[in-house]
């Protein structure tokens, strides 16, 4: 009886990894959660990127940027903080903060370096398009600015936040 509920179990997973939906139906997909949710897209960068805003009490407006991937495989999701600092500004303990979050959170932390030479912070998630379903859309999307928020939180207490 175990048995048949692990391998029913892996049989329902293996089936949403392999389901692969077209690009506009999994742009489809992500309009109706945000519909289900009352939230607007309020960019459309192209018919595979749109951005959601937020209201935040530190920067006003947070962007999360929402991305099909190829063949409507997969949904990524960024947000970017608002933090913009030369390389060598960069804390310690900002680095191992970020290091931190990512072993204890979904989302992950990443760095970038910008053609002025400053670094960037933004935090990325990649969902299965198959299967992302409302409430599933919303804990993604109220953790990633939730996590955004108290990262420029502790940057501006650290004076790296204008």
């Amino acid at each position: 009886m175990f048995t048949d509920f692990v391998k029913n179990v892996a049989s329902g997973i293996v089936s949403v990894v392999t389901e692969q939906l077209s690009v506009s139906a999994a742009a489809n997909v992500v309009t109706t959660c945000c519909q289900q949710l009352g939230w607007s897209i309020d960019e459309r960068l192209n018919a595979n990127d749109m951005c959601l805003h937020f209201n935040d009490p530190l920067v006003r407006i947070r962007k999360l940027r929402v991305n099909i991937g190829k063949e409507g495989v997969t949904v990524g999701f960024t947000v970017f903080s608002e933090v913009e600092i030369p390389t060598q500004r960069v804390p310690a303990a900002a680095l191992a903060y970020l290091l931190q979050r990512n072993r204890e959170q979904f989302v992950t932390w990443e760095m970038a370096i910008r053609d002025n030479g400053n670094v960037a912070f933004a935090l990325s998630y990649v969902a299965l398009a198959a299967g992302l379903q409302q409430h599933i859309f919303k804990v993604i999307c109220d953790t990633m600015i939730l996590e955004a928020q108290e990262f420029d939180a502790r940057m501006q207490k650290a004076g790296l936040l204008r």
